[in-house]
């Protein structure tokens, strides 16, 4: 068999404390102290080891209930026991055991016992997933502690039987919280985007509608073709990019890559582009005062840049975007050209 490494704990002869709680470990074998090269005493602890993702030694499978129920019944019915054994598949003593219960308790119910151990029982973990998932796709979804919190509230408003370290530490532990994952597949841990209360709200059902119905209108009244249809949209763009990930040293504490500023500014670009994949030369707007030539240059061809203060788009620039989309689109009286700005 293959032997567990010993670990070796230093522990000052005058801590009796530290003694008692080594002494109080479960699983540990203490003997006798070793005197090396010091003082201090040193205790061997072994077998040490967590269970939290525990390997299966064995090729046993757990049983289904109605196909225990079936075997049970045709042992008491008056077949061998190991005859029913082989035929399910199923563990002599294991059957054995149950034919046991059935005798002494008609109404025994076959499953397993680590159920018994769980907190919740399906239908609670199917509500609690069903929450999360409203929760997020209203944009306030929960964190992992907040999920935990949850969780021991909830088993205290329904007088559930909780383990000790749930009431010790007033919240649920990680350990259910990773068992909880595995038994909803729905869910994953995700990192959100950052979200305005404005864009959350502004983007519902009736809005939407309401778009669309505009939208059938004017088609209706005007007939446009898919290359008179624009999109326009306003973004920010960094100057300073996030640097991609550098072979280094294992074990380096920092690690750089030459960047023009740590810290960058963004300039907002407001671009367009049509139903069939045409594009209008985007509009720079940078947070300067006074705008210079040099700013756009080597930029995209065709592109115009202006200056704001607050590097955003306001009334007067918004009318010289007017100018340069209706330069490129060639919309006019005879051409009529239809957009839509998120």
């Amino acid at each position: 068999m293959e032997q567990t490494p010993n670990i070796y704990m230093f522990i000052p002869m005058s801590n009796k404390d530290a003694m008692q709680k080594i002494a109080m470990i479960g699983a540990c074998e203490l003997k006798k102290p070793k005197i090396l090269a010091t003082t201090a005493p040193i205790v061997r602890v072994t077998n040490l080891k967590m269970v939290r993702n525990k390997i299966k030694k064995t090729n046993k499978v757990a049983i289904p209930s109605e196909t225990m129920k079936v075997a049970v019944n045709k042992v008491l019915e008056g077949t061998q026991l190991n005859v029913v054994a082989r035929q399910f598949n199923i563990d002599r003593m294991t059957l054995k055991r149950y034919c046991r219960k059935k005798r002494l308790n008609p109404n025994e119910a076959f499953k397993s016992n680590y159920n018994n151990r769980q907190v919740f029982i399906a239908e609670d973990e199917k509500s609690l997933s069903s929450y999360l998932l409203i929760a997020s796709k209203m944009n306030y979804g929960l964190s992992t502690r907040s999920t935990r919190l949850l969780a021991y509230e909830f088993a205290l408003k329904n007088n559930k039987i909780c383990p000790s370290s749930w009431i010790k530490n007033k919240i649920a532990g990680i350990d259910w919280l990773q068992g909880f994952m595995k038994r909803q597949p729905e869910l994953s841990l995700r990192t959100p985007e950052a979200t305005s209360f404005a864009r959350s709200t502004a983007f519902n059902k009736h809005t939407e509608r309401e778009f669309f119905q505009n939208l059938k209108t004017v088609r209706n009244r005007y007939k446009y073709n898919p290359n008179c249809i624009y999109y326009v949209d306003e973004t920010g763009l960094t100057t300073v990019q996030k640097p991609v990930k550098v072979l280094a040293g294992r074990g380096s504490k920092q690690v750089g890559r030459i960047t023009s500023a740590e810290r960058g500014t963004l300039v907002t670009a407001c671009c367009a582009s049509n139903a069939i994949g045409n594009s209008i030369p985007p509009l720079f707007i940078f947070p300067r005062v006074k705008f210079h030539d040099y700013m756009i240059k080597e930029g995209p061809p065709g592109c115009v840049g202006f200056a704001n203060p607050s590097g955003w788009m306001n009334s007067e620039i918004f009318i010289e975007w007017i100018k340069h989309f209706v330069k490129y689109s060639n919309s006019g009286i005879s051409s009529f050209v239809t957009s839509r700005q998120s």
